[in-house]
Parts: structure tokens; sequence; C-alpha cells
């Protein structure tokens, strides 16, 4: 509903997370997806792009 509601009165919503503590910088430079902490379930494919930072790196992608 909250998508709907986005898409008819053009706005944009913007939502910061949490990265999960397993999350390991030597693995992979960036965070991802897979790597959002979720205390509560929500299904991230609702969100149709992301931004990770991460040590002074942005990445910007389009949601899977």
């Amino acid at each position: 509903m909250l998508q709907a509601f986005a898409r008819r009165q053009g706005l944009i919503f913007v939502f910061i997370s949490q990265i999960d503590r397993r999350y390991d910088p030597a693995t992979k430079p960036c965070p991802d997806l897979d790597d959002v902490r979720l205390p509560n379930p929500v299904d991230l494919c609702l969100f149709s792009k992301t931004c990770f930072l991460n040590n002074g790196e942005v990445r910007f992608q389009a949601s899977r």
C-alpha cells in the first residue's frame, strides 16, 4: 500500500537500515541486501533501488 501511495503521489521514500554484525569487509568491500539486519521480517523485493556505504565507498544499484 505504501508503494502504491508513493507512486500515486510521486514520492520517494528513503529507509535507513543497519548492517548485520556478521558482515565481513574482508570478504566483500561493500555490503549488499544479504547483509541487511532484519530484526523484523521485511520483503526486500519491495525496494526498487539500494545504496550501500562502507569506508568511503558508495554503491548504488537496482534492487533484485
